[in-house]
C-alpha cells in the first residue's frame, strides 16, 4: 500500500504544461506514492502524453466522455489506497520536496487533517502567502473565500473516508471551495509556510475563463454554510451578509450591526504573523457594505464618523482593533 495517493484530473491540458506537471510528481524526493491520473474525455493528445511515461506508479483512468472535475476527482478518491491524498493540477508544478515536507508535517502534527502551503504564481514569480492556523483559515473560508490552495492540498485519507468528504458536483466552478466548506466542522486545517507548488496563471484558469460562474457558485456556497454555521447564533448578521452578497441595500441600523459583528470576528484572530490578511479580508465585508450597499441617511453619516469602525473607511485597515486570542469561531 502506497504512503500517498496523488490525484490529478486532466482535460485537454496543453502538452508542455501536462509534461511539466507529471514530471514534477515523478521526480519527487519522496517516492512512495501511486499517481492516479483521470483523463476526463480529452480531445487532444493528453492521453498519449500520459501513456508515454513508463512508470508503474501511474494509474491512468479514461472517462471516455467529459464528466467534470468534481466527478473525476471523486473517482480518484474512491481509487486511492494511500494513507495520505495529494492533489495536483495538470498544469502546475510541484517542487521536488513537496511530498517529503508534507508527510513530515502530517506525521508531526497528527491533529491536522487538511494541509496546504504557500504557492508561487508563475510566470510572474509572485509568491502568495496564506493564514497558517485552523481558526484564521476558517474565518476566511466562511466569510471571504478559500485560502487553502487546492493545487497543494494534502489530506489525511482516513478522515475523508470517516467523514464521507468528497467533491460536490453541483459546484462545478468552485469544487475546492465547496469541498473545504463541507470539511469546515469535520476537519482541522493548516497551511505550511513553504512554497511547495508553482501555480500557472493563464487565460484558461477557471478563475479567468469562468469568472462569473465561479462568483455565482461562491455566493451559493456562502449562503448555505453561513446559514448552517451562523444562522442560529447570529440570525440578523447572517441575513445582512446575504443581502450584501446579493447586492441588496441595507439600512444604517444593519450597517451598525455588521460593524459590531466584524469587531467580534476580528477578535478571533490568533495568528499575529498573518493577521493583516485575515483582518483586511474581514474588514472588506464592512467596507463593501458602507461604500456600496447602505442607504444614505442622517444616521448613516453619524455612524460613519462616530463609530470606531469608521477608521477603516478612512485608513484602509482595522489595526486599531485590539486583537484578542480566542480559538472559538462562533
Amino acid at each position: 500500500m502506497p504512503k500517498i495517493s496523488v490525484i490529478m484530473t486532466v482535460y485537454n491540458t496543453e502538452e508542455k504544461y501536462l509534461r511539466e506537471a507529471i514530471e514534477s510528481v515523478l521526480n519527487q524526493t519522496f517516492g512512495d506514492f501511486e499517481f492516479i491520473i483521470i483523463d476526463d474525455g480529452s480531445t487532444n493528445n493528453a492521453v498519449e502524453v500520459v501513456k508515454s511515461y513508463r512508470d508503474e506508479r501511474i494509474k491512468l483512468v479514461l472517462n471516455g466522455k467529459n464528466l467534470g472535475m468534481a466527478k473525476s476527482s471523486n473517482i480518484g478518491l474512491e481509487m486511492a489506497q494511500g494513507e495520505y491524498i495529494a492533489r495536483m493540477d495538470s498544469d502546475d508544478i510541484s517542487l521536488p520536496e513537496r511530498f517529503e515536507k508534507q508527510v513530515e508535517y502530517m506525521e508531526t502534527h497528527p491533529d491536522i487533517d487538511i494541509l496546504s502551503s504557500y504557492v508561487e504564481f508563475f510566470p510572474e514569480k509572485r509568491k502568495v502567502y496564506y493564514p497558517l492556523d485552523d481558526t484564521n483559515i476558517k474565518l476566511i473560508l466562511l466569510f471571504v473565500s478559500s485560502l487553502v490552495p487546492h493545487t497543494s492540498a494534502f489530506f489525511r485519507a482516513a478522515v475523508l473516508k470517516d467523514k464521507d468528504l468528497k467533491y460536490d458536483e453541483s459546484y462545478a466552478a468552485a469544487i475546492d471551495y465547496a469541498f473545504f466548506m463541507a470539511a469546515f466542522d469535520k476537519a482541522k486545517f493548516a497551511n505550511m509556510k513553504d512554497v511547495l507548488v508553482k501555480y500557472r496563471w493563464h487565460i484558461s484558469n477557471v478563475s479567468n475563463s469562468k469568472k462569473q460562474v465561479q462568483i455565482d457558485a461562491d455566493t451559493r456556497i456562502k449562503d448555505f454554510y453561513q446559514k448552517k454555521f451562523l444562522g442560529e447564533k447570529y440570525p440578523a448578521e447572517t441575513e445582512i451578509l446575504k443581502k450584501i452578497r446579493h447586492r441588496q441595500k441595507i439600512t444604517s441600523d444593519e450597517l451598525l450591526c455588521l460593524a459590531d459583528f466584524v469587531e467580534i470576528l476580528v477578535s478571533k484572530v490568533v495568528d499575529e504573523e498573518n493577521s493583516e490578511k485575515v483582518i483586511n479580508s474581514l474588514a472588506g465585508l464592512y467596507k463593501l457594505a458602507a461604500k456600496k450597499y447602505t442607504k444614505r441617511d442622517l444616521k448613516f453619516f453619524k455612524i460613519l464618523w462616530t463609530h470606531p469602525v469608521s477608521k477603516y473607511i478612512q485608513t484602509g485597515n482595522l489595526f486599531f482593533f485590539k486583537l484578542r486570542t480566542s480559538c472559538s469561531l462562533v
